[in-house]
């Protein structure tokens, strides 16, 4: 008997869709002072990506310059802020989980381009780590384990070690599963974004639950003056579902966040500005001071090669910080020209809600942080990306004849069973 091998796109689609088991597992291992093995497992996905690009022996050597390039830049800014010896504290886990990203990233690209990985698998990666995400999440909160968001028990966010991660990541999946619903009304997608849904309003933070009602209100407004007929009815019956179902939790969430608004608004001295972006102006300073401390003008061109304690979690600014301005300027270029790609193959949509997810991630980007430089949410921006970058509607038209093919034939077995 010969030992059957899971195909390489299928084996990355598993390895892609477990990403939420292994952080879950990855945030108990932190808590009880373990070594963390999320990278580990991240940079295992890279190396199986790497290897099967060098067994087609089609990999572009644009990439390939494009990862020397970043890597040697990184190393060069790391390795002479080490000798200039301008802080004593360096961010080596940022640092990774940057390269991590930009890795992964390309390598996926070269993976589609060379036929090795088809734009079907990230979608049916992105689906089930839809629902592995959901369950990940729900099953520690059903038998009331896991941590909450904020201090004062104030959400809830399982045992993911980051809540702004974590806020990204659920919404990066909802605009995914919205995708799915504004295409095709199945009952499967319905629960899955719900799921989401009640994942957000549990994490009680104020991306999560507002880009979220942002996502349901846009898609309300398509129905309303778009659709007609069953779907609409349908749409309108879940909405009405969905209301009276999280309505309690919605107006818990709802207080809670007043909660903690009033608390940072007391700790910030009655500052709005301060209190809405969590305190990100006082970090932004502390990061000015120690930029301008030395060795000013080499730090405004190569960055402090993340020899600093101060993130300020502004992703575009703390590239600054850390890779300097030539590293900043190549990062929003990058973005730019990542978005412009999407952009082309999303027109095709009868309606923006891909573009518009991205458009969200850069928002983050900006004004939130914790993608680029963290682990979890930089994998599913990269895994979005790559999506939004290659899916075609043909590609879904094309799933969704699949799943209707399975979904009666399924029928006529349990005809066949029950006869």
């Amino acid at each position: 008997m010969k030992l059957r091998l899971l195909p390489f796109e299928k084996f990355v689609c598993l390895l892609l869709t477990l990403l939420p088991l292994v952080d879950t597992i990855n945030g108990y291992l932190v808590k009880n002072n373990v070594s963390s093995i999320g990278i580990i497992y991240k940079f295992f996905i890279c190396a199986t990506l790497f290897l099967e690009c060098i067994r087609q022996k089609r990999f572009k050597i644009k990439y390939v310059k494009t990862i020397v390039y970043v890597i040697s830049y990184i190393m060069m800014t790391y390795i002479t802020n080490s000798i200039l010896n301008t802080y004593k504290t360096v961010r080596s886990d940022l640092l990774i989980k940057f390269l991590f990203n930009v890795v992964l990233y390309l390598l996926l690209v070269q993976c589609i381009n060379n036929g090795s990985l088809s734009t079907k698998q990230l979608y049916y990666a992105l689906d089930n780590g839809a629902w592995m995400f959901s369950l990940c999440f729900l099953i520690p909160y059903i038998f009331n384990i896991g941590e909450t968001t904020y201090t004062g028990g104030i959400g809830y966010k399982g045992f993911f070690y980051s809540q702004n991660e974590i806020s990204l990541t659920v919404i990066i999946l909802f605009y995914f599963v919205l995708y799915k619903l504004i295409n095709r009304l199945v009952f499967r997608d319905v629960v899955q974004l719900g799921l989401l849904f009640f994942c957000g309003l549990l994490l009680n933070t104020k991306s999560s639950i507002f880009t979220c009602l942002f996502g349901l209100g846009f898609w309300g407004i398509i129905v309303l003056m778009k659709q007609k007929g069953r779907y609409k009815l349908t749409v309108i019956g879940i909405g009405i579902t969905g209301v009276l179902i999280f309505r309690k939790i919605l107006s818990k969430s709802i207080i809670a966040l007043m909660k903690r608004y009033n608390f940072l608004n007391n700790n910030y001295g009655g500052n709005t500005l301060s209190t809405i972006i969590s305190g990100r102006d006082y970090k932004l300073n502390n990061a000015i001071s120690e930029y301008t401390s030395s060795h000013v003008l080499f730090k405004t061109l190569f960055g402090n090669g993340f020899w600093s304690g101060t993130l300020v979690e502004m992703d575009i600014i703390d590239s600054f910080f850390y890779l300097g301005l030539i590293g900043a300027v190549a990062v929003v270029w990058c973005l730019i020209h990542i978005t412009i790609k999407i952009k082309k193959n999303v027109k095709q949509d009868k309606y923006p809600i891909r573009f518009m997810e991205i458009l969200i991630i850069l928002v983050f980007l900006f004004f939130t942080g914790h993608v680029l430089f963290m682990a979890t949410s930089g994998c599913y921006m990269v895994l979005i990306c790559c999506f939004n970058e290659f899916f075609t509607k043909d590609n879904f038209d094309e799933i969704n004849k699949i799943d209707k093919v399975s979904s009666v034939s399924k029928k006529h077995v349990s005809k066949r069973i029950t006869a």
